[in-house]
């Protein structure tokens, strides 16, 4: 079997791109060799539901930070002598680069999960990596579509963040007198949870009763501050990351999905929860514009989301108020994904592909 390594990092939460490397783990396993590298140290409560098969194939450079932990992944690459490389993160695409100049034969492949680009940094390296990289992998149709202009990538690969997620019904209806909202992933700047909090201080202000849970890690102490002077602190609780199967599971006790990101690809934490059959509050941003529908199967912030957060709490009433309506938006959220192709699926076919061509 070919041998297969993906890059990562020690942060393995609710965030996007961990997640999926982790749900895709068994099944990549049946046909390669597949191991994802940890660049930095693993933190352990976000691994230790793992199976022991599935920690085995977690290798660890338990180094503390990105530059030692380039130096000792080199090392771990040279010993596994890997077929592919996968590239996810722009923080290994130096150990990525290296790899691949001293060692040609082996398949570099990149994968882009923003249709933006956060930093310059991020630019230069991406850049760098476009040069070297031997395959493109993308999210979603929209990754693809701005990988394609702004790297001027001419072949990108689109590898859909769909999972085989566990098949039950959410026969949950809103009770009006205590709505709940949830948050799963980490706390990032073009998450933009501090739009989330203005959106929840306007539902305090106009008498809605609910509670909003954040499942997340990164600047924690920072978002309690700004809940305690917004005078969420009744309302808004930021709770520790779960393990991922039990996620599904989670989602079912809410009744909406608030995510009024800047920037997204694919949105990983809004297809499962869709997939749930969670009703998803959401901006249109990224792919979740193309596979979600306002009314239909979500509610959508629209544009200028800052000004139009009043009609999108009317919007929201709206549903909470018609039992028929919600169960109709979560039905049809549930069928969003029937006809994709999952993402083992497609990336199994794709690096097939790349390996015989070479």
């Amino acid at each position: 079997a070919a041998r297969l390594v993906a890059l990562g990092q020690q942060d393995f939460g609710q965030g996007g791109v961990q997640t999926a490397m982790l749900y895709s783990m068994d099944d990549l396993n049946e046909v390669f060799d597949y191991k994802i590298l940890v660049i930095t140290e693993v933190h352990e409560h976000f691994i230790e539901h793992l199976t022991d098969h599935q920690k085995n194939c977690i290798i660890r450079t338990g180094a503390s930070n990105h530059i030692s932990g380039s130096i000792k992944g080199y090392r771990l690459l040279k010993k596994i002598q890997p077929d592919v490389v996968i590239c996810s993160l722009w923080k290994s695409i130096i150990l990525s680069v290296l790899y691949k100049l001293f060692n040609r034969k082996t398949l570099l492949v990149s994968f882009f999960h923003t249709s933006y680009s956060p930093h310059v940094t991020y630019i230069l390296l991406h850049k760098i990596l476009a040069a070297f990289q031997d395959a493109c992998l993308a999210d979603s149709n929209v990754t693809k579509d701005y990988v394609s202009k702004f790297y001027k990538i001419k072949k990108v690969y689109t590898i859909p963040f769909i999972f085989p997620f566990p098949e039950k019904n959410h026969s949950r209806v809103p009770d009006p007198s205590n709505i709940r909202f949830a948050y799963f992933g980490n706390i990032l700047q073009y998450k933009n949870v501090g739009r989330s909090l203005a959106f929840c201080k306007l539902c305090k202000s106009w008498g809605l009763n609910f509670v909003f849970d954040l499942y997340t890690f990164g600047a924690v102490e920072e978002y309690r501050v700004k809940i305690s002077k917004l005078g969420l602190s009744e309302q808004v609780f930021i709770k520790n990351t779960i393990p991922l199967d039990v996620v599904p599971e989670k989602m079912r006790e809410y009744d909406f999905l608030l995510q009024l990101s800047d920037e997204e690809g694919m949105a990983l934490a809004v297809v499962e929860a869709m997939s749930c059959g969670l009703v998803p509050v959401v901006t249109p941003v990224g792919e979740i514009g193309r596979y979600s529908k306002d009314g239909i199967n979500a509610i959508w912030l629209d544009p200028e989301f800052d000004e139009k957060l009043l009609q999108l709490f009317e919007k929201l009433i709206k549903v909470i108020e018609s039992p028929g309506m919600y169960k109709v938006l979560s039905a049809n959220a549930k069928e969003a994904f029937k006809n994709y192709k999952r993402y083992t699926e497609a990336m199994i076919e794709t690096i097939d592909m790349e390996l015989a061509a070479r």
